[in-house]
């Protein structure tokens, strides 16, 4: 067998180099503390490609053995807790695993390239609500602007909100 050729590793133990590139973010070491019990049928991802997120530096790619298709990326993370919870998400996209990233463990793209997910649409902090006499503007200590304020106000069904 010729020794440029990369093997296939073909068990999660494998000391072998693997083919697939997207893999390079998680070392030999990281993989060969794997829990690999808790996510029977799966081994390390044949993807074919390089990731280029940062969230692959995070994190386990994995893949089914039934389907290849079937992905799932594992937070190193939480593994490395002292009671470690399998935090695991599909690997379609990287949305749901940026969002893990940020609210578990303060981690954002350092490259500035994606935004934080707290600033992502609908999740920007809400302008504060405002008031019918602050959005008119009006001063209540003059008695006609008080009076439309009230009626104003009156007109609103207070049981539908």
């Amino acid at each position: 067998m010729d020794a440029n050729v990369p093997v296939k590793c073909q068990s999660p133990d494998c000391s072998a180099p693997s083919a697939s590139p997207n893999n390079l973010d998680a070392s030999p070491g990281d993989w060969k503390a794997f829990p690999w019990h808790k996510f029977p049928g799966f081994s390390i991802s044949e993807r074919v490609g390089r990731q280029t997120s940062w969230v692959w530096q995070h994190g386990f790619d994995t893949q089914a053995r039934d389907s290849p298709t079937k992905r799932k990326w594992v937070c190193k993370h939480c593994l490395r807790k002292a009671k470690p919870k399998m935090t695991d998400f599909s690997a379609v996209g990287t949305q749901n695993i940026e969002k893990h990233l940020f609210r578990e463990h303060g981690l954002v793209d350092k490259s500035g390239r994606r935004k934080p997910p707290a600033l992502w649409k609908g999740k920007q902090e809400k302008t504060p609500s405002r008031n019918i006499v602050e959005m008119l503007n009006l001063d209540t200590s003059d008695p006609k602007e008080q009076a439309i304020a009230n009626a104003l106000i009156q007109r609103f069904d207070r049981d539908h909100s």
